[in-house]
């Protein structure tokens, strides 16, 4: 959730990991702790990897479904 929130917002990447520090600080249950482990490379790759291909189908969906152009 915290990579598409990152995304959609179009904030950078190291916030990722400003905001892992944040949580452990907040939530000082050890077993949540460890479990919370997210960063900027974590982040990108989830981007990459996982959204980016479901958001490119939608758009190729879109695009053959109904009428655009392209301007300059």
């Amino acid at each position: 959730m915290l990579a598409q929130f990152v995304a959609k917002h179009n904030l950078p990447f190291s916030l990722a990991d400003h905001f892992t520090k944040l949580a452990k600080q907040l939530i000082p249950d050890s077993d949540i702790e460890g479990k919370f482990t997210s960063g900027r490379m974590k982040a990108t790759m989830i981007v990459k990897k996982a959204l980016t291909p479901r958001l490119d189908a939608n758009v190729v969906q879109l695009c053959q479904n109904h009428n655009f152009s392209l301007r300059k």
